[in-house]
């Protein structure tokens, strides 16, 4: 009985690890990958929470699952969707930036290897200089839950 004691904790503190990665005071919350059909890019999405005192500037990403990865915003301008490149993404302090469906979001280039369950390994960096890594997991849909569209929120 006493090992079940020790046990369930110890799965309580992984599932919330798991699920929330921090750097200093940088964390992220609930990172996933859509699954994309084949011969296709995939979108990546997370809730980044910047609980410093100062402003934090999403820079870039890289994964060794994708050549490249790229910060894009999608658009509907006169009813005609579109994605932009954006060189950075500022989160300011005591802010939360959700990367979400339809709106701010990471692409995935040349994606490798992603199958539904699997991982997806990134590395954000951010300005001033700060790197952190994450697991996503590939989903073919997101959460319910995720109805904010790429942008900024308190917490």
């Amino acid at each position: 009985m006493r090992s079940r004691r020790v046990l369930f904790p110890a799965i309580a503190i992984f599932f919330v690890w798991a699920w929330s990665v921090e750097a200093g005071e940088l964390t992220v919350e609930d990172p996933w990958v859509m699954l994309p059909p084949p011969q296709s890019v995939a979108a990546a999405f997370m809730k980044i929470h910047n609980d410093t005192d100062e402003v934090v500037v999403l820079v870039g990403a890289t994964s060794p699952q994708a050549d490249r990865v790229e910060i894009h915003q999608s658009l509907v301008s006169d009813g005609v969707a579109s994605m932009e490149e954006l060189k950075e993404v500022s989160i300011p302090a005591g802010e939360t930036l959700v990367l979400a469906p339809k709106g701010t979001h990471l692409m995935l280039f040349e994606p490798k290897g992603l199958e539904e369950g699997g991982q997806v390994t990134f590395e954000l960096d951010f300005k001033p200089e700060r790197k952190l890594t994450t697991q996503a997991e590939v989903r073919r849909m997101g959460p319910a839950r995720q109805s904010h569209e790429g942008h900024h929120s308190h917490h």
